[in-house]
């Protein structure tokens, strides 16, 4: 009897456990619906004493996490693509689709702007120089954005100014810091900043309508709770919240909207990645070799008060999480930044969302793997022979280039080697910096997961098994060039 109890009261706490947890949903949303749905699963609690879990991201992103088997009970999307995408794969229970809400497509811009547009032809001016939109094969804002200047004629000479952006929440954002001109948004998404305004509203008639439909992941464990709250969706109550928010509630009788398929693929080829990718990483290494070189030197064969924390600040970047590094480098190099501004003003140039943000970003973050391989290097060379020469009254460059250098020159190369790597494998600081623009400054792993988001799953496999070639290849030359200098 005294084995048998504890089992009961294990069976009972779980029991309680089950219960407590048949008392919450997980509800995967759009990232436009940030605010609003927030405010909905809220009120839904109040009134139910139904736990929400909501996760938002952008409607491509969150999709494939399904597909990946991410828990979710309700998803609700920007476009009934992505819905119809998971409905033909079986993983969504179909019958439980209600279509929620509609939204509009608009143009902005920084509250204080100096463009005026009055039509979309206005884009094409030479003035406008960048105008930021979500990704155009994966997020649907993006997508109907894409749809809009093709159909309004447009695309053809725009194209090229198009910054992409993860999510719409990423574009808006790309506005509010004045990093472009202007930017292509939901209406809602315009309405809850005070940093942008609304220059154009896109006709209704450039794109098929916004629709926002919501339905219950197959497999869920909280069928009934699923479909009370996809009906709470549809409530008078939830329509005049969702209705602060700009939104408008999607009528039963209206046609349903999709974005039409009449899109030129907009990626990059895998070749033009490859290349864009190389060519950033070899001018990358010819930029930090010099200062990487002597900051080596210095920190191999000096003592110096303060040299430790010149080190620490040189391998920074190596500790730090690569979108910090990205983020600390946007905020220098951005129009408004300290150094931006000043390079934009005096020479003209921009760093923020072009190549040379791409190579200013894997320059940083490589930059320590390639300090750390000469300073291993080079603490190798025996003082000996240095001082020696030294006592024979040699400048210390003399010293540097005929003994220092010429001894270590395996491990220089090997640190280079492994500099060159990881510069083709940045993607945080590249991301935050330089963008995802395909053709401009999409490097291997923008490009990689660029594919894994609109579904180019074979892309990505090539990309993958590029990377991890040229990956292996360099580990393995690097390992060679320092086993030879041990040697």
């Amino acid at each position: 009897m005294t084995a048998v109890r504890p089992i009961l009261i294990l069976s009972s706490v779980f029991l309680l456990i089950g219960c407590s947890a048949d008392r919450s949903l997980t509800v995967f949303g759009a990232m436009s619906l940030t605010d609003a749905l927030t405010e909905v699963t809220q009120r839904f609690e109040e009134q139910t004493g139904i736990k929400v879990d909501c996760h938002f991201a952008g409607s491509a992103t969150l999709q494939r996490q399904i597909e990946k088997g991410a828990p979710a009970d309700v998803f609700i999307s920007a476009s009934p693509k992505q819905i119809e995408a998971l409905q033909a794969k079986g993983l969504v229970d179909a019958g439980t689709r209600q279509d929620i809400l509609t939204n509009g497509l608009v143009l902005i811009a920084p509250v204080d702007t100096a463009h005026s547009v009055t039509d979309a032809q206005t884009l094409t001016q030479d003035a406008i120089k960048r105008i930021a939109i979500g990704e155009p094969d994966s997020v649907p804002a993006g997508i109907y954005a894409k749809e809009a200047l093709i159909n309004l004629g447009v695309w053809d000479t725009v194209h090229t100014k198009l910054v992409p952006g993860l999510d719409v929440r990423a574009t808006l954002a790309y506005v509010e810091s004045r990093n472009v001109d202007l930017g292509i948004v939901y209406r809602t998404d315009a309405s809850i900043s005070k940093k942008v305004k609304i220059l154009y509203q896109f006709p209704d008639t450039s794109h098929t309508p916004i629709v926002y439909p919501a339905v219950l992941i197959k497999g869920s464990g909280h069928h009934s709770l699923a479909q009370a709250f996809i009906r709470f969706l549809k409530t008078p109550e939830v329509a005049t919240i969702f209705k602060v928010y700009g939104f408008s509630a999607k009528a039963d009788d209206e046609t349903e909207g999709e974005p039409s398929d009449q899109r030129k693929h907009s990626q990059s080829s895998e070749v033009a990645v490859l290349i864009l990718s190389l060519k950033a990483a070899a001018f990358s290494l010819l930029l930090i070799l010099p200062p990487g070189l002597w900051v080596g030197w210095i920190l191999a064969k000096s003592s110096f008060r303060g040299k430790s924390l010149l080190n620490t600040l040189v391998m920074l970047p190596l500790v730090l999480p690569p979108v910090v590094s990205g983020f600390f480098l946007l905020m220098l190099f951005s129009k408004r930044g300290l150094v931006g501004q000043l390079l934009f003003q005096l020479l003209g140039i921009e760093i923020v969302f072009s190549w040379l943000g791409v190579v200013l970003a894997i320059s940083v973050i490589s930059f320590p793997l390639l300090v750390r391989g000469i300073v291993t290097a080079m603490e190798g060379v025996d003082p000996r022979l240095e001082n020696a020469a030294r006592t024979l009254g040699a400048h210390p460059l003399k010293v540097f280039f005929t003994i220092t250098l010429p001894l270590s020159y395996r491990g220089v190369i090997g640190g280079a080697i492994l500099g060159f790597s990881k510069s083709l494998g940045e993607f945080g600081a590249t991301m935050m910096l330089a963008g995802n623009i395909a053709g401009k400054t999409q490097t291997l792993s923008l490009a990689v997961f660029t594919y894994v988001q609109t579904g180019a799953d074979a892309s990505a496999y090539r990309l993958v098994f590029i990377s991890t070639i040229v990956a292996f290849v360099t580990m393995w030359l690097a390992e060679k060039l320092y086993t030879k200098r041990e040697g």
